[in-house]
């Protein structure tokens, strides 16, 4: 079992680009009851595509716009899938139904959000204040991404339906 493990870790590793300490190597090979990768973007392979959208999917506004994902990468690593196989990070990072063109100040600030904390952000008062015209489009979108790749679904239809009002 043992050298099964070290297999795997040694696959990770040699695939993903990142360096991680002889000990915390070790501890994946004896930690049993799964395979915990710690988040890195790099373990997800994205590469950006241009945009010929000049309005951001968010705001509805006219800007230089660039590619923001959905799902983040972040919350889907913690939703489960620091769990899946070398391949399915990659597929997922670049699968364009999780893509929206933004401009780069909203995407900027959505960061790694989930929903509520993208909606929270996007008017608590610290200067990068914008409105969401399409909660209701973007929280779908949300929705049927993580219901289709089988991950952890953090919204609740209480919060959904309380940030469609």
């Amino acid at each position: 079992m043992k050298t099964r493990s070290s297999l795997v870790i040694f696959l990770v590793l040699m695939f993903s680009s990142v360096t991680w300490s002889a000990d915390f190597a070790q501890r994946l090979v004896t930690n049993k009851k799964r395979l915990l990768i710690p988040y890195d973007r790099e373990l997800y392979g994205h590469r950006s595509h241009p945009t010929s959208q000049s309005r951001g999917f968010f705001t509805g506004q006219s800007f230089k716009t660039n590619i923001d994902h959905v799902v983040s990468l972040k919350d889907v690593h913690q939703s489960g899938a620091d769990r899946w196989i070398i391949t399915k990070p990659i597929n997922f990072a670049n699968d364009r139904a999780n893509h929206v063109p933004t401009c780069r100040r909203v995407n900027s600030s959505q960061g790694s959000s989930t929903p509520s904390d993208f909606f929270r952000k996007s008017s608590d008062g610290r200067g990068m204040e914008y409105e969401i015209k399409n909660k209701g489009t973007y929280l779908g979108i949300y929705v049927q991404i993580k219901k289709s790749i089988n991950l952890h679904l953090a919204i609740t239809m209480s919060t959904y339906l309380s940030h469609m009002a």
